[in-house]
């Protein structure tokens, strides 16, 4: 089966030109790759004027001070000392501080509405705070969130809750649909054409899907708001029915592995499997949890060791994301080419209060050196220094794989480094992603995390804007896959479905 594949990906390097008959399972395999190659060739980060998300700080309101720096509690993961109930005044001074710390610091401050927004934001949060007395701290939590709901940004965490639009992917695979030159039919027999779903064409909802016995087919899949189920009018030749939607159970739902990355063969087809994007010895962060130089470097020797196959699977279906800079430098090992990701960025540019409130800078010297330093990896990654702001317009890449396919496996926890990843491997050619939406959360970073200076309590932020095809990605809702899996046997479906396409070897 593996030699197979291998004479199948042989015949569509030759080109639509030559004379190599398909039939059965490498035929749908074939007519896949081809439709995923070229869906995936059209991908490119946005050609758009960013300029009108950059503030003002010259010009703008009252913006964070030295002062207000020397009042962060730690920068910390956890609440620190917190104070319960709050006092009234330092509630109103907390608001204040927040406000001018994201006017200039947080990279969303204008995407999100800027001074209009924050501003009416603050009015109403100090409307509603007592002007004496205490405030429990339950409640004065509440307020912020309530007031700063407009921001959809799931990296932005006001103490543990996660600024993310509720969107969730539900699924009807009780029915299976069939496609035939590029008309649904809900019978094998392709006789009765599907004509709406809910009143709009029927490709907007049916999407190819790994059936019950591993097969290729279509099941109807629709991202809206969380609900109990959803229920929609599916037109066809032959009549009217309702398909009754729920919400969908996909790769996440498996026994979250403990093990940041595991790398396996099966059935002759490499796993790498990567729960968690880590970071190494010499790696920034503060995510200590996620920190192991033995995983890192055994995932990179893995861009090496898939190339003796014809096939390899990365799965992410479990990853939340972490170490921003690891899918680049994995695709740098595997293609010898730098990732040009398919977003554009802006990004602040830190300003000599924040290195020393940040940094630790204590005097300009210090602040000079340190900034050379942030723009010199910063350049590094593709970003160029532009004012106030690091500007990011990667260029077009799509490169040719003809000899290898691999599968990458998504799913809701499928997040932010991650999702970073899963964008680069849409830049090779034979790439299939399958599984389900990713979890929509990269159009900011997780820059820092802080404990506020009265409350005590931790608030996380990004400084960056990561501008996306709202067509490929957006916030909550991700990226679609190739090929969704859901339901129930996901292994199993799964493992058919490689040993039906891929060549894996049967256990049997």
């Amino acid at each position: 089966m593996v030699q197979q594949l291998a004479a199948l990906l042989a015949a569509l390097s030759l080109g639509a030109g030559a004379s190599v008959p398909l039939s059965g399972n490498a035929a749908t395999f074939a007519a896949l790759l081809e439709e995923t190659n070229a869906a995936h060739a059209k991908i490119d980060a946005p050609r758009a004027d960013l300029d009108r998300y950059r503030y003002d700080f010259q010009n703008g309101k009252p913006l964070f001070t030295l002062e207000d720096g020397k009042r962060i509690r730690a920068f910390d993961q956890n609440n620190l000392d917190l104070h319960d109930p709050l006092p009234a005044d330092e509630a109103r001074a907390e608001v204040g501080w927040v406000m001018r710390l994201l006017r200039s610091q947080y990279g969303l401050y204008t995407w999100s509405g800027g001074d209009a927004a924050f501003d009416k934001a603050e009015k109403e949060i100090l409307a509603a705070l007592p002007e004496t007395g205490t405030i429990a701290l339950t409640d004065y939590k509440a307020l912020m969130i309530r007031h700063l709901s407009f921001i959809g940004d799931t990296h932005f965490s006001f103490d543990g809750h996660n600024f993310q639009p509720d969107i969730q992917l539900f699924a009807d695979e009780s029915r299976a649909y069939y496609r035939k030159n590029g008309t649904f039919y809900i019978d094998a027999a392709c006789t009765d054409a599907v004509r709406a779903i809910d009143g709009q064409a029927p490709e907007t909802y049916l999407k190819r899907a790994i059936g019950q016995n591993g097969e290729l087919t279509y099941y109807l899949y629709r991202l809206a708001p969380r609900a109990e189920a959803l229920e929609m009018k599916v037109e066809t030749a032959g009549g009217t029915f309702t398909a009754k939607l729920h919400l969908a159970i996909s790769l996440d739902s498996r026994t979250a592995p403990e093990e940041n990355y595991v790398y396996s063969v099966r059935g002759g087809i490499p796993f790498m499997e990567l729960n968690r994007t880590v970071f190494g010895e010499d790696d920034q962060s503060g995510w200590s949890n996620q920190h192991d130089e033995d995983d890192k470097q055994a995932f990179l020797a893995s861009a090496e060791a898939i190339k003796e196959y014809p096939a390899a699977v990365l799965d992410l279906s479990h990853n939340p994301g972490g170490n921003g800079d690891l899918p680049p430098e994995w695709f740098y090992r595997y293609t010898g080419e730098q990732a040009q990701p398919n977003y554009c960025t802006l990004r602040i540019r830190a300003s000599d209060t924040w290195l020393r409130s940040c940094y630790g800078a204590e005097n300009e010297e210090q602040c000079a050196e340190i900034r050379a330093q942030t723009d010199a990896y910063h350049a590094a990654g593709g970003l160029r220094v532009d004012g106030d702001y690091y500007v990011g317009a990667p260029e077009p890449q799509f490169l040719e794989q003809p000899d290898r396919v691999l599968f990458v496996l998504t799913a809701r926890h499928t997040a932010s480094a991650a999702e970073a990843f899963t964008d680069l491997m849409h830049n090779l050619q034979n790439v299939v992603t399958i599984g389900a939406n990713t979890g929509g959360v990269l159009t900011n970073g997780a820059n820092y995390g802080i404990s506020l200076p009265y409350s005590g309590l931790f608030f996380q932020f990004g400084e960056c804007l990561f501008y996306w095809d709202p067509a490929y990605f957006q916030e909550g809702a991700g990226m679609t896959p190739d090929v969704y899996l859901t339901g129930d046997r996901l292994n199993e479906r799964l493992e058919l479905f490689l040993t039906r396409y891929a060549g894996m070897q049967s256990k049997k």
